[in-house]
């Protein structure tokens, strides 16, 4: 009995572990180079962030606001930009829906440090645009079930000098 006991023990821990790294799997390290872009109170050239894998990326530079753009199968997105002023492309609606159409109006002010707004949007996915002093993160059209996996992305992003 104590053997059968021991066997069923060591079978879900097995369980238990592989579906942790299975989990870790799904994530990936990226450095996106932020060099090129404006934002002299930008303070880092660089940003690492552990994003869920799965996505083709792209690099926009709008006036000299870089914004990285991770794309997912159904049109769900991900990005950091420096864009503080405006915040993404990818948000404006959704903003607008919450009656935010502009972070800074006077570009010559200096933004708020950090700034949060989220919401659900019609269909029933999920947005989310956090700025964090020099860059901007968000995520849209993301369906409940991988909420928890984009918001651990935000919460990597670490900026490197």
């Amino acid at each position: 009995m104590l053997r059968i006991l021991s066997i069923i023990f060591v079978f879900f821990l097995l369980v238990s572990c592989s579906s942790t790294l299975n989990y870790s799997g799904k994530l990936r390290l990226r450095r996106l180079d932020f060099e090129d872009c404006l934002l002299e109170q930008k303070g880092f050239s660089t940003i690492e962030v552990t994003s869920p894998r799965g996505y083709s990326l792209k690099k926009y530079n709008y006036h000299g606001f870089c914004e990285y753009r991770f794309k997912y199968r159904d049109s769900l997105f991900f990005y950091i930009s420096t864009e503080i002023y405006s915040g993404s492309n990818v948000n404006s609606a959704n903003r607008k829906n919450i009656g935010i159409d502009t972070y800074a109006i006077d570009r010559s002010l200096e933004p708020v440090d950090t700034i949060k707004n989220y919401g659900k949007q019609p269909d029933g996915n999920y947005w989310l645009e956090y700025i964090l002093g020099g860059h901007v993160v968000g995520y849209a059209n993301v369906p409940p079930d991988r909420l928890d996996e984009f918001n651990r992305a935000v919460s990597s992003i670490k900026q490197i000098k």
